[in-house]
């Protein structure tokens, strides 16, 4: 090793390596905000059907006239992990009809949801549809991120421009909070990766993986950066 390889290694500037599911934890949390209420409401309805066995009864009845065949379990989050928040919301989802009847068939839900901000409103339930679509793609990435059995370092490029795309496409949406949230994640996510501060050996883990290489490391940063940022990211 030379003595200026020995000492850019040293220096720390290429041995720092931050968490990439950490930086989606903060991106998606970003993103959380404008829901925030919606979330709340859903939240509070699964915990009432979850509460007893005698509700839980109720509520699979409603699911039941409502031709919902889903074998799902209805399941609480914990507010501070939003892959939690996500697993919620796509169970609930599925049952929004059945959560519609309860209102009709249990004044007990009425009664116990009306101090907790009320039942969830179609509105609600049509924000949490398209919230579960949105943490899909970052959920999808942050389980390929945390794998344990393999490396998976090559694979962050991939997932890294799957956000990317998803998130350009979402901000031209014509539903207002849908852009406004993914607005605030593409903050966040430039904030995170941009191509002056990220750690260049990611991207010689991506060149050395033989199903890759360099032309695919070009076409991802033509993507990411533009072709005269990602020209620079490649002579780096």
């Amino acid at each position: 090793m030379t003595d200026w390889n020995r000492s850019t290694l040293l220096s720390g500037d290429f041995m720092h390596m931050r968490c990439a599911a950490h930086i989606l934890n903060l991106i998606v949390s970003d993103g959380m905000r404008e829901i925030d209420h919606s979330i709340s409401r859903i939240r509070v309805a699964c915990k009432f059907v979850r509460s007893s066995p005698s509700r839980l009864a109720i509520f699979k009845r409603c699911a039941h006239e409502a031709s919902i065949t889903s074998e799902a379990s209805v399941c609480l989050d914990v507010p501070t992990r939003w892959n939690s928040t996500f697993l919620m919301l796509d169970v609930a989802e599925k049952f929004g009809k059945a959560f519609k009847r309860l209102e009709y068939d249990d004044a007990q839900y009425l009664i116990a949801l009306a101090n907790e901000g009320g039942c969830p409103s179609n509105d609600d339930w049509k924000r949490a549809r398209i919230f579960v679509k949105v943490l899909k793609v970052f959920y999808d990435a942050t389980l390929t991120f945390s794998g344990s059995l393999h490396v998976t370092i090559q694979l962050f490029l991939t997932k890294l421009c799957e956000i990317q795309k998803a998130l350009n496409k979402w901000r031209k949406s014509d539903d207002p909070i849908l852009q406004k949230m993914t607005t605030n994640m593409q903050i966040k996510f430039l904030k995170y990766w941009e191509s002056s501060e990220i750690n260049v050996l990611l991207f010689v883990a991506v060149f050395l993986d033989p199903r890759f290489k360099l032309q695919y490391v070009e076409f991802c940063f033509g993507r990411l950066y533009g072709n005269e940022r990602g020209q620079e990211m490649i002579k780096k």
